[in-house]
């Protein structure tokens, strides 16, 4: 699992994400109260499985953060 960021123009948000960069990609967006890590047993099978994960922390959860 690697934990990253990316910046727009209003917010830093952060992202965890799993398996190989050039797997077919599926976003995992988490609900209150939870957090990226959520996903944390679905997001590894899914890895094992060829795909590739992205798991962001939701605006106000985790290190996102508003600029």
């Amino acid at each position: 699992m690697t934990a990253s960021k990316i910046r727009t123009a209003a917010l830093d948000c952060a992202y965890l994400e799993r398996g190989s960069p050039s797997g077919t990609p599926v976003v995992l967006v988490h609900g209150f109260p939870d957090d990226a890590r959520t996903w944390d047993a679905v997001a590894a099978s899914l890895a094992a499985d060829g795909f590739r994960t992205i798991a962001p922390f939701v605006r106000g959860f985790g290190p996102t953060r508003l600029l």
